[in-house]
């Protein structure tokens, strides 16, 4: 069992979101020991490689961002990268895990 803290009830300890080309997963930062939009971060999984870095290449394009980590290999995945886009929001993109 997980400790929440009252009032905090109602808050998304984890929660995944399954669609046609990937999972979306979110929380909340249960602590609040951080500000708004500080506090969680948003990781979205696509079903390829190519699909992730195109998803990435659009928040290049499409609006201000800070980039914390380009998208490239690791551990896990052929595929990850990290970024905030203009509004405070926290993204990680990836390709799929490796099942190896």
């Amino acid at each position: 069992t997980m400790y929440v803290p009252p009032g905090r009830e109602g808050w998304l300890a984890h929660c995944v979101m399954e669609y046609d080309d990937g999972i979306l997963m979110g929380a909340d930062d249960l602590t609040g020991a951080t500000e708004p939009h500080g506090g969680f971060w948003v990781r979205v999984e696509f079903s390829s490689l190519d699909r992730a870095r195109h998803v990435f290449d659009r928040f290049e394009r499409g609006c201000c961002f800070i980039l914390i980590r380009d998208i490239a290999p690791n551990a896990w995945t052929d595929g990850f990268g990290m970024l905030t886009d203009s509004f405070g929001v926290h993204w990680m993109i990836s390709a799929p895990w490796n099942k190896d």
